[in-house]
Formats: C-alpha cells, structure tokens, sequence
C-alpha cells in the first residue's frame, strides 16, 4: 500500500475515532438533521361555530376538532368560561357545511382535545380551574350511535329542546363515560400520576396518542406517549405506555417566545401535526403574537438519520424528532382594505377523506372589520389549512 493512501486511510480513521467519542454510538445512525419552514397558504373559512348562551353560561371557547374519515362527518366541541357546560357540533355531511346539530354536555372541562375511532367520541375533560372537581387524566367517551340518534336541535332552539349529554355509568350508552388514564411516571420510579390531559388524537387499533403537562415545561421538547384502551377490574382505561416504542419526543425548535401547545393531529398519510400559538397573555392582558401560529410536522412513523436523534431519560433512549414548521399567519388578511383578525387561535387539527387538513380557531375580529357590519369572517370556526402552494400537507 502507498504512503499517501496509508495516510489518507489514518486520518478517515481518526476523524471516526474522534466523531464517535463526541457523538457516541449513534454517530451513524442520526447524523444529519433536516427540518424545513414553510409558509402556509392563507386559511379558508368552511364554517362558523357560534357561541351558544345556555342561561347562565355560554359557551365561548372553540376547542377539539375531529372528522370520521369515511363517513366525511365532523365534530367540533365549545366550552364555558367556568368549564361546567360545552356544546358538541355535529356537521353529519361536509359537504354541506352550513347543516349542522347541536347537544349540550354537563361537566366537559376545557374541552381542547378530541379524537374519534369507528365508535365513540373522545373528549379530554381537565379543567383548568378543576370547577368540576375533575382528574385532569379523564377522558370523556360518547357513543357516536347517540349523536346520530338525537339529531335534532338546531342553532337558535330553544334551550330546553338541546339533548343533553350526560354521564351515565361505565357500559350504558345513552349518555358518555368517563375513561381513567393509567399514567406511569418515566423518572424511574413508575408510580402513578395524574396529570392533565392536554392532546389526543387517533393513532390506530385501539391505539392514541397524547401528551399530559407533567411530563414538560413551557419551553422544554414535547414527550408524547401511546395510550391503549384497556379493561381494568371490568372498567375501560387509557393505558399509557412508557416503552422505547410508546414514547417519542418532538424537538423544540421554534421560537424561544413563551408558546401555548394546543392539540395534536394525526394520520399515517399526512404525519403528525402539533399547533403551537404564540398568543399567550402577557401581564397587562396583550397577546404576545396573537395572529402566529407554527405546526410542528413530523413522520413519526418513520425517524431516519435526517430527522431524529435520541434524548436519554432515566438512563433510557428515546427517539427525538425535529419536525418541519408550518407558519400560519394571518395579519396581512383583509376585507374591504380592513384587517380582518384581532387574534387567530388554532386549538384542534384533523383531516378529512381526501386529506385536507382543518382546524378549529377562535377568533377575534379587528374593531376595523367590526364596523364594516359584515360576517363572513365572525366569530370561532373551521378552517381549511393548505401549504404555500395551495395543496395538503403530504409527508
């Protein structure tokens, strides 16, 4: 062998050597991060969801989003201020978006995240000021048979003549029930807690994906876990699971501004989709950005050398991923040269037959816009979210 290949062969080695004492035994395997930003299309209005003044409470807060794909119907629930009473919507034909019905539900929380499988409706119930004496790791369970069933009130009935949706106990379906979630720490210990469940959404048979508060901070990476229904002393309960193969991490990288994580939506066509605005209220009552929203992508189901590494937790390895980043933003939206939004909150993401992506927003409009007279863009409702060329989102 030749001096100068013999040298060439010594350095490769040494940078090896040196690369693997740095980056450890995973030099190989993650060893580029790829993550892209891009500029989504500006949102399309499909439907307005209105409050609902229910006597001594009206529902104000647009919050979980979901769709049964096959079926193209759509679900969207409101709540409260005091988080005692929401309002399901119930949209049985996309394709007319202006029929919709509408159910009260007794002790539904905050409401901000919704999942739906063939049978049932999921709700997450934590209430952030917990008024209805609520863990904050229940999950609500409506029977969708019910919903078809009692579809019977409009917007602008008269409330007595609004079904009510209420608990009923585990096994009777004329109302819902409440599932508990078996949630196991991963700081070594696997003692039970009950943290708030923030996000849910569909995974696959018998299978979702969520995200409770204790495992982060504001600012930190975001841990989801797998969560499977169980039967437990004859009752159904989310599992949560805490495996290397349950648990995955989406790397923070975006803005180091104080976000607001809404919740999260999934599919194995389009990926995993995570909403994070940037409105959070400042000390004097101003939002921060209200009119940003970025949407952490990710192919969750297939991490790769350009796009994850691994985060060690308790002396385990779990996979992290650096999601693409989705902006939304509507501050140069007008109507009739008047700025439309005042605040643009996207809280619940789905997806419907063909793909496309919606989400529920609560909105504010601009005074501007208020004093044109006009409603097209009033008010909390569903939006279409393309990207920058007009087309869904597609891994």
């Amino acid at each position: 062998m030749k001096t100068k290949t013999k040298k060439i062969i010594n350095i490769m080695l040494s940078i090896i050597v040196v690369s693997t004492i740095i980056f450890g035994n995973n030099m190989f395997a993650y060893a580029v991060v790829s993550v892209d930003t891009i500029n989504s299309a500006a949102p399309t209005r499909f439907a307005g969801i209105p409050n609902i003044d229910l006597g001594q409470n009206t529902v104000t807060n647009c919050s979980g989003i979901s769709i049964g794909q096959k079926a193209n119907k759509l679900f969207v629930v409101k709540s409260c201020a005091n988080e005692t009473w929401g309002v399901l919507y119930y949209f049985p034909d996309m394709n007319n978006h202006s029929k919709y019905f509408i159910y009260r539900i007794r002790n539904v929380g905050h409401a901000n995240a919704m999942a739906i499988d063939s049978n049932y409706i999921y709700i997450t119930a934590w209430a952030s000021n917990n008024s209805n004496n609520d863990n904050g790791n229940e999950i609500i369970r409506i029977p969708k048979e019910y919903i078809y069933n009692n579809a019977k009130s409009k917007y602008g009935d008269k409330i007595s003549n609004i079904p009510i949706i209420d608990e009923k106990p585990y096994g009777n379906s004329k109302g819902y029930n409440r599932l508990d979630a078996v949630i196991k720490k991963l700081d070594g210990t696997y003692s039970d807690y009950t943290g708030d469940i923030r996000s849910i959404a569909y995974y696959s048979s018998n299978t979702f994906i969520i995200n409770y508060s204790t495992l982060n901070n504001e600012t930190s990476n975001r841990v989801f876990t797998k969560a499977r229904i169980q039967t437990i002393e004859g009752t159904k309960k989310f599992v949560v699971g805490r495996s290397t193969d349950d648990v995955f991490i989406i790397k923070k990288n975006w803005s180091t501004t104080e976000p607001v994580y809404q919740d999260i939506g999934y599919n194995s066509a389009n990926g995993f989709f995570l909403p994070i605005w940037y409105g959070k209220q400042t000390s004097n009552n101003n939002y921060q950005n209200p009119n940003k929203t970025v949407i952490a992508w990710a192919d969750i189901d297939h991490p790769n050398a350009n796009n994850s590494d691994t985060e060690t937790i308790n002396n385990k390895k779990y996979t992290r991923i650096y999601p693409d980043k989705i902006v939304v933003n509507v501050d140069n939206l007008k109507y009739k040269n008047a700025k439309i939004y005042e605040k643009f909150e996207i809280e619940s993401i789905a997806f419907d037959k063909n793909n496309q992506m919606f989400a529920s927003v609560n909105v504010e409009n601009t005074t501007a816009y208020n004093n044109l007279g006009v409603s097209t863009y009033k008010g909390d409702g569903i939006y279409k979210i393309k990207n920058n060329n007009g087309n869904n989102f597609l891994l």
